[in-house]
């Protein structure tokens, strides 16, 4: 038995144990994570609490909680818009469509013509040039049409180091739109079954039904998965989500660039499973279970291996 599985072994062992337990608070979470050695969400927890509150009373703005988001929401069908170019394929009827249900867009988005019901909006922390020219450009069509705008939900995302960073277009949000801080709790997994033995732990203790527990893992996309779980949508559709290829503001400029392989499917020493497989176990660990349908375009060709197809009225 390779050590790997010996681990393996281990964490189902205790995970079956630690299901058996009725209920605990979230502060102890921590704790049972220490017991079944897994890496805990909620190790920074009270620091978390802090760096959102000192956002809150240097910049304004609310902290993020289900309630205060829950108020936006219009229908049981969350769309979640990301800036690969299949997003240049969908038709007029289809968006729509999509303006009839709930929609939530990635921060470039933004630099398209169709307004979204939400934004997550992840701060810009590393020097490149490439970004800041986008960030530009997203703040003065926000300054511009400001009023096209003003129905949707902001949700800002900094990290811990840099929040001091991008702060023109935080500040810009949190002044003239509807916009809210929020520091999710990171899930750190090393391996598939490390992270099988996360989701159903923080599922058992409710973790992703809370008021104010918001989680992440390495990815806005699965950011957005995780809020929708939360504010019970029953169908979750991915766009542009090419995972390859340009984005959908380079196509139409003819800047076509070359990404054979997309940031998020690259494997690191701290995940040994890229952005695929976490959607795929996420799908088969959480939302089969809750009943949720999960689905893409026609634009991901790497995501309609395992998921189907949605297809539009």
């Amino acid at each position: 038995m390779t050590l790997n599985s010996q681990r393996n072994r281990f964490l189902h062992d205790k995970l079956k144990w630690a299901i058996n337990i009725k209920k605990i608070k979230v502060p102890y979470l921590r704790t049972l994570f220490n017991l079944l050695e897994l890496p805990s969400p909620f190790a920074e927890l009270q620091s978390t609490r802090r760096n959102l509150e000192f956002l809150k009373s240097e910049f304004g703005g609310n902290v993020i909680t289900k309630k205060v988001i829950r108020r936006s929401k219009k229908s049981n069908t969350l769309f979640i818009l990301g800036s690969g170019s299949s997003i240049n394929k969908l038709t007029k009827k289809q968006f729509d469509f999509i303006s009839q249900n709930d929609s939530i867009a990635t921060l470039s988005m933004i630099k398209h013509e169709f307004i979204a019901d939400f934004y997550s909006i992840e701060v810009i922390t590393q020097e490149n040039r490439e970004q800041d020219v986008l960030q530009e450009e997203i703040i003065s069509k926000l300054i511009t049409k400001d009023q096209y705008y003003k129905k949707s939900f902001f949700i800002i995302r900094p990290k811990v180091s840099s929040i001091r960073s991008s702060l023109n277009l935080q500040e810009l949000i949190i002044a003239k739109f509807n916009g809210v801080w929020d520091f999710p709790k990171s899930i750190i997994s090393i391996s598939k079954f490390e992270f099988k033995t996360t989701l159903k732990l923080l599922d058992k203790f409710r973790i992703f039904s809370s008021d104010k527990s918001f989680l992440d893992f390495n990815s806005t996309i699965i950011w957005c998965i995780f809020l929708a779980i939360k504010l019970q949508y029953r169908h979750i559709v991915l766009c542009g989500i090419d995972l390859e290829g340009p984005y959908f503001y380079e196509e139409s400029a003819n800047k076509m660039m070359n990404r054979n392989i997309h940031s998020s499917l690259k494997k690191s020493y701290k995940n040994k499973f890229d952005l695929l497989e976490s959607i795929e176990i996420i799908n088969n660990t959480l939302l089969k279970k809750k009943g949720i349908r999960l689905y893409t375009d026609l634009g991901s060709k790497k995501l309609t291996k395992f998921l189907p197809i949605y297809e539009y009225i």
